[in-house]
C-alpha cells in the first residue's frame, strides 16, 4: 500500500505466557494491522504496519499492553497489581466501586498512581468486577446517585443479599431516606453506613485498609 511503513518490536515473553499475551494483545489492538513471530531464543517479535501516525498509535498500545501484562502477572509483597486501564478493560465498572467493595470485604485496596494493589488474583478480581457490574445494573434505576448505589452494591456483593433488600434494610435502620425527588440520601457517613449494614447482615466488623 502506498505510504505504508512497518516497525518491529521485540518483547521478552516466556513460551508459557505466549498464548495469554497474544489473546490480550489482540483485544487491545482492535483492527490495527500487525504480525508476530516467536522463538525461545529471541522472544516475541511484533511487526506493525501502517502510516507514521498509525505506527505510533500501534506501538503505544503494544508497549502499554506488555507493561500491563507483566505487572498483573507478577505480584509484589504478596499483593497483585492492577493498572486502572487493565481493570477498565476487564470490568466496565468505576474504580471507586471496586475499591469500596474490596475494603468492605476487609481486603487491602491501595492505589499507587494508576495501579491498584490488592490480594485478589486476576481471575478473582475479574469475577468480582463482573458481579459488581451485574448488581449495579440491577438497581441503577432505583438508586440513581452513584455514591449511594456504590455503597448498596458493595454491601450486596459482600453479604450475598440482593441490593433491593440491602436498600430496604438501610431505610428501616434509618441510614438512608428517599427525598421528594426520588433520590436516596445518607443520614450518616456513607462508609459508616456500609460498615453497619455489613455488620448487621453478616456479623463482620473488620474493614480493610
Amino acid at each position: 500500500m502506498l505510504g505504508e511503513e512497518k516497525r518491529t518490536l521485540v518483547l521478552s515473553i516466556e513460551k508459557s505466557e505466549l498464548s495469554d499475551f497474544l489473546e490480550y494483545l489482540e483485544r487491545r489492538m482492535g483492527g490495527r494491522d500487525y504480525s508476530y513471530k516467536y522463538s525461545v531464543d529471541s522472544g516475541l517479535k511484533i511487526t506493525l504496519f501502517g502510516d507514521k501516525e498509525e505506527l505510533r498509535d500501534s506501538e503505544a498500545i503494544v508497549r502499554r499492553s506488555y507493561r500491563n501484562f507483566r505487572i498483573v502477572r507478577n505480584p509484589v509483597g504478596g499483593l497483585y497489581r492492577y493498572p486502572s486501564d487493565w481493570l477498565s478493560e476487564h470490568g466496565g465498572i468505576s474504580m471507586s466501586l471496586l475499591t469500596l467493595s474490596l475494603r468492605a470485604a476487609g481486603l487491602t485496596a491501595i492505589w499507587k498512581e494508576d495501579i491498584l494493589h490488592t490480594a485478589l488474583e486476576p481471575e478473582e478480581i475479574i469475577d468480582l468486577m463482573l458481579e459488581l457490574k451485574s448488581l449495579s445494573e440491577e438497581i441503577r434505576y432505583e438508586v440513581r446517585q452513584r455514591k449511594a448505589r456504590e455503597v448498596i452494591v458493595a454491601v450486596s456483593v459482600n453479604s450475598g443479599v440482593s441490593p433491593f433488600d440491602v436498600l430496604e434494610l438501610a431505610e428501616e435502620e434509618g441510614f438512608m431516606e428517599k427525598d421528594d425527588e426520588g433520590l436516596w440520601r445518607f443520614k450518616a457517613d456513607p462508609e459508616l453506613v456500609m460498615r453497619e449494614l455489613i455488620k448487621k447482615l453478616v456479623g463482620r466488623e473488620e474493614y480493610g485498609d
